[in-house]
């Protein structure tokens, strides 16, 4: 379990529902040190409320019970689930257009 309030915002992975495994050499610089560049892993969730999160449990940077817990952009969550190829995750969680 982890949890983070972020912005007068809880982030709780027991009330959230878990979406993936994931993983990325990239996050902004909140995860990412530009000095470190180890290959992280992580758990995404999203909320009721259809905020999205990653906990990181494995990278250098970490702060939340041995990791790093990170709110996400709605955008940054579907660019992750992309960059991880999770197809079928993205059309259970956002509405894809047919080009």
């Amino acid at each position: 379990m982890a949890q983070r309030i972020v912005n007068y915002m809880l982030y709780d992975t027991d009330r959230a529902t878990y979406v993936a495994n994931i993983g990325a050499v990239y996050l902004g610089s909140e995860i990412t040190d530009t000095e470190d560049s180890s290959y992280w892993h992580g758990a995404l969730y999203v909320t009721e409320k259809k905020n999205w999160f990653v906990v990181v449990e494995r990278g250098k940077t970490i702060d939340v019970e041995g990791h790093k817990l990170v709110p996400l952009s709605t955008g940054d969550a579907m660019r992750m689930l992309e960059k991880n190829k999770l197809w079928d995750i993205i059309l259970e969680h956002f509405d894809v257009e047919e080009a």
